[in-house]
């Protein structure tokens, strides 16, 4: 049996989605752990991909419009390859593309689906990021607070995959820059990974339901 969800982002931007699948064995059918995950695909668009200028004349808006031009240039590109070219280890905040959070309200739902890899109430206590890495890029989820008026989110950004030799660095640097290898990328959570991500689901729910008392 397949089941799968959609998820929209916290900001209810269009362009941001993860999808979440998972085709459940039958009973007695022998599957390999490796061939046992759920399949995350992620899509967001690259915030650094203005290549025409803005067509505002008016001066109440000019200022504002052309500042957010320079900002998401897609020339903003190159410093961020050269960083890891020469930082193997290199993370950019909020994430070299752009970043999700999940809506509060889907972690239930986002528990439940991922719940069906694992044993009931099987989880690993929260930890501070998880990494899951295809060929190109690396996914990274972790918890923040962005004002302490709001409660903390799970999300994701998209890195670079680090510890990559010289070569591979330059070569993924450049796709990177002419955004050769688009705009979705597919992960695959194994048992180990889900565990974790339930834990940092519950410990997401705990302090928020903690700070609501």
């Amino acid at each position: 049996m397949i089941v799968q969800k959609y998820f929209g982002c916290d900001c209810y931007c269009l362009d941001h989605v993860s999808h979440i699948l998972y085709d459940i064995p039958k009973k007695n059918e022998d599957i390999e752990d490796d061939e046992d995950v759920i399949y995350f695909t992620v899509k967001t668009r690259n915030l650094f991909n203005r290549i025409f200028p803005p067509l505002i004349f008016n001066p109440r808006y000019f200022t504002d419009y052309w500042s957010d031009y320079f900002r998401y240039h897609i020339l903003k590109r190159i410093p961020i390859a050269l960083k890891y070219i020469f930082n193997p280890r290199y993370i950019k905040k909020g994430g070299i593309t752009d970043c999700f959070d999940f809506k509060n309200d889907d972690l239930d739902s986002i528990k439940k689906l991922i719940s069906n890899l694992v044993e009931e109430g099987s989880y690993e206590n929260h930890q501070s990021v998880i990494y899951l890495n295809n060929d190109k890029l690396q996914l990274r989820f972790t918890i923040e607070q962005i004002s302490s008026c709001i409660p903390y989110q799970l999300g994701w950004d998209l890195q670079f995959i680090t510890n990559r030799n010289l070569f591979n660095r330059i070569k993924f640097a450049f796709k990177y820059i002419f955004n050769s290898d688009g705009d979705e990328q597919d992960f695959e959570i194994d048992k180990k990974t889900a565990k974790k991500l339930i834990g940092m689901i519950t410990a997401t729910q705990r302090i928020n339901n903690k700070n609501e008392k």
